[in-house]
């Protein structure tokens, strides 16, 4: 791991003190909002080594979340922290889309690891495995909208004719006359 690679003098110029920092500590100064601009650097060059040495490197490192395999899982394998993880993933244009395709892909594993749940479920299981399903299929959504994404534009309209028809009866009894070129012409319902 690269975590147990990574020598004292990084750790030292990571936290500006004199101290090397543990790996916990290091996760925790890279979501703090105090974090230099020096330092996001040198984050995102540990993350950019360690995804460097991954085996097929950064195209690698894509192709392993198109494939399923979680973030959190990668970021433990490259031993550097959330944050930095995605500071760098986030740096260039291309990068960033490259990491929105890999996460595209990885709904497709969603949709099936869905598929897979529901169809091994049983009566007894049958509740948990809807649950599971339906994060994946909210999940799936978020990473491909277009694919499986719910259709925002689409706007279901229901008319309830009686309703429709009851209110107009009502509205016919209130009124009693209408104006017409100053002549007042009776429209009242009339039973005969």
């Amino acid at each position: 791991m690269e975590a147990e690679n990574r020598t004292e003098g990084d750790l030292t110029r990571l936290s500006g003190t004199g101290e090397a920092e543990s790996e916990e500590g290091a996760v925790r100064e890279t979501r703090g909002a105090g974090l230099s601009n020096a330092k996001r650097r040198e984050l995102r060059s540990i993350v950019n080594r360690a995804v460097h040495k991954f085996p097929g490197g950064e195209e690698g490192l894509f192709e392993q979340i198109g494939s399923g395999v979680k973030v959190s899982e990668l970021i433990g394998a490259l031993g550097v922290s959330e944050g930095a993880f995605y500071s760098w993933a986030e740096t260039t244009p291309e990068r960033s889309e490259e990491f929105a395709r890999a996460r595209a892909r990885a709904a497709h594993v969603l949709a099936e690891q869905g598929l897979a749940i529901v169809d091994g479920a049983d009566a007894v299981t049958a509740n948990l495995a809807n649950v599971r399903a339906r994060y994946r299929q909210w999940l799936a959504g978020k990473w491909n909208q277009q694919a499986y994404g719910e259709n925002k534009a689409q706007v279901n309209v229901q008319v309830n004719i009686t309703d429709a028809h009851l209110m107009a009866n009502r509205y016919r009894e209130t009124v009693n006359a209408v104006n017409v070129d100053d002549k007042t012409i009776d429209v009242a319902p009339h039973n005969g």
